[in-house]
């Protein structure tokens, strides 16, 4: 709690003397060799939204629904249906084909509530259900544990890319810069919705859609504290009377959704301008946590959201091809 608190002033302390922001450092794609992956379908899913699939063992995915927060469902490699369930209430259980001294943590986030799930002697509890006490205006579109009750979130706000709050708290700490250090950009990036964040061990990623940006925070000593942030094209927009435009023909979209893995991160990557259109398949892009740009995969169609198995051989992801039509789907990875 009192690390908490030193945050918060810490952050009070920036913000009225003022912390002078470093520029991205700028990485090019363009040397990296290009990749084609071939996609293997393995399931349908339920909903009209590409929920999130969570790698469980190296053979059980498990799947949110961004609709219903007591759906789980549960796909084994090999299998040609997705099993359901709901779970609604503390201490509901399903047995899982998992080993018997096999021990897992896990979470899923919708809307205002974070349901906790452990896994322990074959059987999938629910543990918690986690309602935070956000304003209307202040609620996050992602978040991530850092310690114990302290969360990172996404959402509107422009105050810092990151809100920091607790379980049972109204109140948040903001921090966290913007990739362009400018009040309508700060207010264009928060209301896009587009950001994503993930996080490993003390290593938290956030990119976002708007731009090609990627930064990597540490949390550490109750403060989270920039390591490095990097920048995968160059910015064409223009600022006239506190609102940003970007050029449609020039400007290139960024990153989407992100997993981290011992060694790398992957992330979905755009790359397109406004011009090109909405029908154009997006590509995964690999770093090392140095935030150094290691491979170019192109796919065959439009992925939402990502997870990789523990050996890195198999990427999995969520996507919709057509209206009211989701799958879970797998690529088979190159050895980096």
């Amino acid at each position: 709690m009192k690390r908490h608190y030193m945050l918060i002033l810490s952050i009070l302390l920036c913000s009225f003397w003022g912390c002078k922001q470093k520029k991205a450092e700028r990485v090019s794609l363009e040397n990296i060799t290009r990749q084609e992956l071939a996609m293997e379908q393995l399931v349908r899913l339920p909903g009209q939204s590409p929920p999130t699939p969570y790698l469980l063992t190296d053979s059980i995915i498990l799947i949110s629904h961004p609709e219903s927060s007591s759906f789980l469902g549960v796909y084994l490699l090999g299998d040609s249906v997705l099993q359901r369930h709901s779970l609604k209430k503390r201490g509901d259980q399903i047995s899982i084909p998992t080993k018997s001294d096999f021990q897992a943590s896990f979470q899923f986030f919708n809307q205002k509530t974070l349901a906790i799930y452990q896994v322990q002697n074959g059987l999938l509890t629910l543990d918690d259900f986690i309602r935070f006490n956000f304003a209307n205006d202040r609620s996050p579109f992602q978040l991530v544990q850092l310690k114990n009750d302290l969360y990172a979130c996404l959402g509107n706000y422009t105050e810092g890319i990151f809100a920091l709050c607790e379980r049972k708290k109204k109140e948040m700490a903001y921090t966290g810069d913007f990739p362009i250090d400018e009040p309508a950009a700060h207010a264009y990036i928060a209301r896009s919705g587009s950001g994503q964040i993930a996080k490993r061990e003390n290593q938290l990623i956030y990119a976002t859609g708007v731009l090609g940006y990627i930064a990597s925070y540490e949390y550490k000593w109750g403060r989270l504290k920039k390591q490095w942030e990097k920048q995968v094209s160059d910015y064409h927009y223009t600022i006239k009377e506190d609102n940003i435009t970007f050029d449609p023909d020039r400007h290139l979209s960024g990153f989407g959704d992100i997993h981290i893995t011992d060694k790398h991160i992957y992330t979905i990557y755009w790359g397109q301008t406004k011009s090109m259109g909405l029908e154009i398949p997006n590509s995964i892009v690999v770093f090392d946590r140095k935030g150094n740009p290691l491979a170019y995969y192109l796919l065959p169609d439009q992925m939402s959201s990502i997870t990789v198995d523990s050996r890195e051989e198999y990427l999995y992801a969520t996507y919709s091809p057509l209206i009211n039509e989701c799958y879970l789907v797998r690529f088979k990875l190159p050895v980096l």
